[in-house]
């Protein structure tokens, strides 16, 4: 039988692969995950961002409104994501369409 539990490599490979940006802090705001995504995006690699307050590194985030909605996440012990129709975006990266 073909055992297909993912593991912590896989998973890291996805995660870092997906072409959609994908970042986790804890709850002091410091990045602990920066895929490739936000690092092409952003043009800040997860050595320059991992381990770092997410707001002293972008200060022009909507910091009011992130910091609550990361508390709740906290307090909740459940995820969150933003879609455009939220908020038109949250890293304002140029855009990479023709």
């Amino acid at each position: 039988m073909v055992d297909f539990s993912p593991s912590k490599e896989l998973l890291e490979f996805i995660v870092d692969r997906i072409n959609v940006g994908v970042f986790i802090v804890n709850e002091n705001h410091e990045v602990q995950l920066w895929n490739k995504f936000m690092a092409t995006n952003s043009g800040l690699n997860a050595g320059d961002v991992v381990g770092k307050n997410l707001f002293e590194v972008f200060p022009d985030l909507p910091q009011r409104w992130l910091a609550r909605k990361l508390k709740s996440v906290f307090m909740l012990k459940n995820f969150s994501f933003i879609s455009w129709e939220q908020r038109p975006y949250l890293f304002q990266f140029n855009h990479n369409r023709p």
